[in-house]
């Protein structure tokens, strides 16, 4: 966080933040930096750097309630919350919302559509219908699969910092 009035007048002023607290004490950490500041009146505040916060970008003047609220999701569910808060939104993000979402991460979409089907058992019932003979020539696209669950918005695929993908239910 620095100071604005520092910062116009040539001063820079501010003091790394600890995000992952509630906007109140947040909010008195900026307050507490703002009276250290050279400047005679320092009242106003931006931030100009920030780090682990994943993909996601914050704004300058972004809230204070929605720093905490993000960090807050980060420090409890990991990067794959700002990856989900990137995909959504940042006002959308809400990090009791995320668990109800929040499918897994896959080393591929056609993972995630194998295990899927794997676990309805559909595939199974679906060979328990053909001839003995024909089973081993069915084949499932799985990543085909994966693609119409995306197109037609029942999911979310993000892609995470190792090429793997964060599923998520829309």
């Amino acid at each position: 966080m620095a100071s604005l009035s520092g910062y116009n007048e040539g001063r820079l002023h501010g003091a790394w933040i600890e995000a992952n607290q509630s906007e109140e004490d947040l909010t008195a950490a900026v307050a507490a930096m703002l009276e250290q500041s050279p400047a005679p009146v320092a009242e106003e505040w931006a931030i100009h750097d920030y780090e682990d916060f994943g993909p996601l970008r914050l704004g300058e003047f972004e809230s204070l309630g929605v720093v905490a609220r993000l960090a807050a999701g980060i420090a409890k569910h990991g990067r794959v919350f700002a990856a989900w808060a990137d995909h959504v939104g940042i006002d959308a993000a809400l990090p009791h919302e995320f668990g109800d979402r929040y499918l897994g991460q896959y080393d591929s979409g056609e993972v995630f559509a194998e295990e899927m089907l794997d676990e309805t058992g559909v595939v199974e019932a679906v060979l328990e219908q053909l001839p003995e003979d024909l089973r081993p020539f069915v084949r499932i696209d799985h990543q085909a699969y994966f693609e119409s669950l995306e197109a037609g918005g029942e999911i979310a695929a993000v892609e995470g910092p190792g090429g793997d993908v964060y599923v998520f239910r829309n």
